[in-house]
């Protein structure tokens, strides 16, 4: 093979390489590279692990990634000018290749590209290696990474809640248009509202193992610091290990995985409050999850685990999606969930039929603590997902509730919601309500107006328009996906 190239290639221009190779397929050796590699799903990853200066010469330790064995090319470069270059036979492990250092600034492997590679940024090494092996490049937007740098992509980020206003700051990350292993995000933030500096960030390494059921392994930390409420900041501390399984084919949308983490939350204190359960937790959480994004035929479901220092349970949450060729829409979803041990005081950690507490914060509130006022009626479908607000609507012990709507014209569609939820010492209890949803986008723009419910006739109930609720996502992550993909 190595003569093959050697004497068929260096001396062509790449079109006239990949000609040359299509042309000549029937040499024995180019038969060999298109059977084990081209037509297969094998990946070829070599990298430089160390390189030893001497006097005048330089030793470099090559390393092969992978278990499919390859001849490589290594070069010697003086900035971006070819000084030396040579094929080296298919390595199993490492080698070791000694080269002339005369000239040279860095080494490189298959830096003209003449073969595919699985990840071409650790293909480099400086002689004289400062804290980067390229220089730094800063890109607008996400890009096709250029191997030539470390490149750091950015653009702006804007959001907005009740207690820092408009949030406005530059979000900074290093994931290119093809995977890596290592990403990294920060998104430091501006509240013009609270005139504070608040912000998330995460830290992620992944793996892309060859030929397992897995896609890919991910473990990392995320964290961020925000406001919960009028001049009181929360922080979070996230470690996490997340597993994803392969799709069944490329055609598949969507997906499934498992992920544990660890959510940690430090809220500060309101004046006269003492520190109590709810403003210093530790949760671990274990949660498996699929779904089908399908614009026609929509499938979710996750089973959910919690551990923390004073309760622990379970939940299961189903959600189906149809589109009928009529147009009409048909929208399902069940809940449940218990706990195993509830050592609680307060109501803080139960399950809610209508508006979860979100403790460990994941659902981006408008205004996460106001009790009333047009913020407190803001509705996210999770837990009991009730439209209808009741005075009683916490279960400490477990909860059974479904949600069911049906297109009538359009965006207009009727919805009812029903369920049984239990609390200690106290009997099983039922609620119920129905109403007409107005779903303009769904899960980015809704409305829904409350008729008939266990509380009786809503629209002859004082302040009815309290009673009314609304979805808004403003999230530029989410839109962004939902132009692109035309459906979330």
């Amino acid at each position: 093979m190595q003569e093959f190239y050697q004497k068929n290639q260096l001396q062509l221009t790449s079109s006239e390489k990949f000609n040359q190779l299509i042309q000549q397929r029937s040499n024995k050796n180019l038969d060999w590279f298109f059977e084990n590699y081209l037509y297969s799903k094998k990946k070829i990853d070599y990298t430089i692990t160390k390189l030893e200066p001497k006097k005048d010469s330089v030793k470099i330790h090559v390393k092969n990634l992978t278990t499919f064995k390859a001849p490589i090319t290594l070069y010697t470069v003086n900035k971006k000018d070819i000084v030396t270059k040579q094929w080296i036979e298919p390595i199993d492990s490492t080698t070791t290749i000694t080269v002339p250092s005369k000239n040279i600034d860095r080494v490189s492997l298959n830096y003209e590209y003449l073969y595919p590679e699985l990840n071409l940024r650790n293909n480099w090494e400086k002689l004289n290696r400062k804290l980067l092996n390229r220089p730094l490049k800063f890109t607008f937007f996400k890009d096709i990474e250029d191997p030539y740098y470390n490149q750091i992509f950015y653009n702006a980020y804007i959001s907005y809640n009740f207690y820092d206003g408009i949030l406005l700051g530059p979000r900074l990350y290093n994931q290119a248009m093809f995977k890596k292993r290592w990403l990294f995000e920060v998104t430091p933030t501006y509240g013009f509202k609270s005139q504070t500096l608040t912000g998330y960030f995460s830290l992620v390494y992944q793996h892309l193992p060859e030929n397992s059921f897995v896609y890919r392994y991910r473990a990392g930390i995320a964290g961020g610091q925000s406001h919960y409420d009028q001049g009181l900041l929360f922080t979070k501390f996230t470690p996490f290990i997340e597993v994803d399984f392969h799709r069944n084919s490329l055609r598949d949308v969507g997906g499934k995985g498992l992920v544990a983490r660890l959510v940690s939350v430090n809220k500060e204190l309101p004046d006269g409050v003492i520190n109590d359960e709810a403003y210093k937790y530790n949760i671990f959480n274990l949660r498996y999850g699929y779904a089908k994004p399908d614009i026609i035929q929509d499938l979710r479901y996750y089973a959910d685990l919690q551990f923390g220092d004073k309760f622990s349970k379970a939940s299961i949450d189903f959600r189906y999606r149809k589109l009928t060729d009529s147009n009409r829409q048909f929208d399902f979803r069940l809940f449940f969930g218990t706990f195993f041990h509830n050592n609680s005081d307060s109501d803080f950690f139960s399950f809610a039929l209508d508006r979860p507490s979100d403790y460990m914060f994941d659902y981006n509130y408008f205004g996460r603590s106001e009790s009333s006022g047009f913020l407190s009626q803001e509705i996210i479908i999770a837990e009991g997902g009730f439209k209808s607000m009741f005075d009683e609507q916490f279960a400490n012990q477990w909860m059974l509730t479904s949600n069911f709507s049906v297109g009538i014209w359009r965006w207009i569609e009727a919805y009812v919601d029903g369920g049984f939820y239990k609390n200690k010492n106290e009997n099983t209890q039922f609620r119920y309500d129905t109403g007409i949803r107005l779903n303009f986008i769904h899960n980015f723009l809704e409305l829904y107006f409350p008729l008939q419910s266990s509380l009786g006739f809503e629209p002859s109930l004082p302040n009815y328009g309290s009673r009314i609720r609304f979805v808004l996502t403003i999230s530029p992550g989410r839109i962004y996906n939902f132009i692109k993909r035309g459906f979330y």
